[in-house]
Parts: C-alpha cells; structure tokens; sequence
C-alpha cells in the first residue's frame, strides 16, 4: 500500500512525514478562486478520478490532503468500532473451525440438539 500524504506550504513547498513508506515530490501553484492542481503523477498513483471526495486538514501549519471513500449513512453500522471488533472475532472464530455449517435445517436442528 502507498502511504502518502501532501504536505504544502504556500512557499510551494512540499514536506513529508518520515513514517511515510513513498513519497513524491511536486510543486503546484494557488491559483485564482483558492484552487489547486494535483500533478497527474499523484493522481495516476493513488488512482484518483473526477469527483473523488478529499479530505483537507492543516495539522501544524500544514495542509494535509487525503483521499477518502465516503459511506453511506445506511452502511456506516458496518464500519463502527463495535461491529469491527465482533468482525474481527468472527474471523478468528472461523480460523479456529468454531464456525459449522450445515447443508440442511435438519442437520442444523441435530447439531444444535448435540451441543446441549
């Protein structure tokens, strides 16, 4: 995975993090209206398209760019800290064989009955 983050001063400017994996390093320019361009090569790298939502912060006098996928609202239970956590035990349930199948609900019904 390509850990990279844009670091950009109004100076041009680009500094980065050293727990970054890659880093590229590329100048633009604020242009009227507030706006920027992000070079083609941070695009074709991260796999950016048109209307793809980024996230901006400035954290220490920096501007910080992100790309990010949006959730639905229906969808956000998914990603909740609680959900993950009984995801997470799930899989390790099954990596441990303590998740059964059955092919019928008659043996579902017999394997219930035999765990009691």
């Amino acid at each position: 995975m390509l850990a990279l983050a844009l670091y950009m001063y109004y100076n041009n400017n680009i500094i980065y993090s050293e727990t970054q994996k890659e880093v590229m390093i590329m100048l633009t320019q604020l242009r009227g209206r507030s706006q920027i361009t992000i070079p083609k090569d941070i695009i074709e790298t991260l796999g950016l398209k048109e209307n793809d939502t980024l996230n901006i912060e400035i954290e220490d006098g920096e501007i910080i760019i992100k790309p990010v996928v949006m959730v639905p609202k229906e969808q956000a239970w998914f990603w909740t800290d609680e959900w993950q956590l009984s995801e997470k035990q799930v899989d390790k349930d099954m990596e441990t064989g303590r998740i059964k199948t059955a092919n019928s609900l008659d043996e579902l019904m017999k394997d219930l009955n035999n765990e009691n």
